[in-house]
């Protein structure tokens, strides 16, 4: 059954605007009013637009130009008000879809929107192949995992396994020598991992999935960063030495889900040690 609903308008902010609903029945509202009030006004212009209606037709037919004149006049004002009720009108602004959307939609569409605003802003350069150019000579950056072809665990591009540190070594970037900590998880569609510096160890994390996304490299020099994009099905390695940050964002239109697993020199810690920066970036 097709539902009639409204579509919620995002400002230049990235956030929702007002409750389509209380939007919709105000503009009806207003339109009853002014339909009535047309009506009205109607009713008691009616005699008179019959008798210039046979007026114009009598001087079209006698004065030629003149009633030509007059007839294309009054067609005029009638599509001045015709124009006038189709700008007033709501359900020029109602759009018919296949059902209705969730709260838990809307929230989820508000925050994937945000995120593409938050990179719109930016340069997204595509994710390097081998090796990152942009990296310094404290090794940080982030490549694509490619199979290795040595490896015979790796039967095809459907199969496959890799070891990160043999991967982050071949792609010439610097992370931890031994896994203190090792953690794994998922980050859902419109959502960041990371956006941290961590001032006491080293960490290097692999990102994969079924969904588009974002990395983010601090860069050893003035704070800067680079923001790299991968695709659905693409591997990521990414590596920040001791005192850079990172961040990875599902950008994915869809429900796809990433993994993310992570290997760090030394153990978690809720910033105990008050080692960690926590949201680095205000655009994610």
């Amino acid at each position: 059954m097709r539902a009639c609903t409204m579509k919620r308008k995002w400002n230049k902010k990235g956030q929702l605007g007002k409750n389509p609903h209380t939007t919709l029945n105000k503009r009806i509202l207003s339109v009853l009013v002014s339909v009535f009030s047309l009506t009205l006004s109607l009713q008691s212009l009616l005699p008179s637009v019959s008798r210039e209606m046979s007026s114009v037709c009598s001087s079209y037919t006698s004065r030629g130009g003149r009633g030509a004149l007059s007839l294309s006049l009054l067609l005029m004002m009638m599509v001045m008000v015709m124009m006038t009720m189709q700008n007033r009108s709501p359900m020029l602004n109602v759009v018919f879809e296949d059902g209705g959307e969730s709260a838990a939609d809307v929230k989820q569409q508000s925050s994937t929107r945000k995120r593409k605003r938050a990179v719109d802003d930016v340069n997204i350069l595509p994710m390097p192949e081998s090796n990152d150019p942009l990296a310094s000579k404290r090794g940080e950056g982030a490549v694509k995992l490619k199979n290795d072809n040595n490896d015979i665990r790796n039967t095809s591009e459907k199969h496959w396994m890799e070891e990160i540190f043999r991967a982050r070594d071949r792609a010439g970037l610097v992370g931890p020598k031994a896994c203190k900590d090792v953690h794994f998880g998922t980050i859902k569609r419109g959502k960041t991992r990371g956006n941290h510096r961590h001032r006491g160890k080293a960490e290097t994390f692999a990102v994969f999935g079924n969904a588009n996304g974002i990395v983010r490299v601090e860069r050893e020099t003035g704070g800067g960063y680079t923001d790299y994009s991968f695709s659905r099905g693409e591997r990521v390695l990414v590596s920040s030495p001791r005192g850079l940050g990172h961040a990875v964002t599902n950008s994915d239109e869809k429900d796809g889900v990433m993994v993310i697993v992570a290997c760090s020199d030394e153990a978690h810690d809720d910033d105990g040690d008050g080692m960690n920066d926590y949201q680095i970036w205000d655009d994610l």
